[in-house]
């Protein structure tokens, strides 16, 4: 279940209300996708959200702060990553975005590597000795 900002819906915006359905519905099997873009625009802090629902999160969708490609605009993922670490995150990451480059794959490739630095960084990978 993917919260989604104000300009786009008018239901389900916050992580906190995406879980609220599926504790009121029962629903076991059901987890929440957790979109950078939007918790950007609806949640105060990412990684407070991040943590504070850690066991609904089942999905990570990232993008920058205008749905471009990692790396662009302000989104600093680090913080929400060291949480995400910190609370055993196992679930799934994935880009949603648009790309804004002359040469797409070489943007494409720099957003990777920038989002596997940053992953390393917060703990996910283990750089070979």
């Amino acid at each position: 279940l993917e919260p989604l900002n104000r300009y786009e819906n008018h239901m389900i915006l916050l992580v906190e209300e995406a879980v609220s359905y599926i504790k009121e519905g029962g629903f076991a099997n059901v987890l929440v996708t957790a979109d950078y873009f939007h918790m950007n625009i609806e949640e105060a802090i990412i990684e407070d959200t991040l943590h504070t629902y850690r066991e609904y999160i089942g999905h990570i969708h990232l993008a920058s702060s205008q749905r471009l490609q990692p790396g662009m605009g302000h989104m600093d993922y680090l913080p929400g990553f060291k949480v995400l670490h910190a609370d055993g995150y196992t679930g799934g990451c994935t880009v949603e975005c648009r790309v804004q480059a002359d040469d797409e794959q070489a943007a494409y490739g720099e957003s990777a590597a920038l989002l596997k630095g940053k992953l390393q960084e917060a703990g996910f990978y283990r750089r070979a000795s």
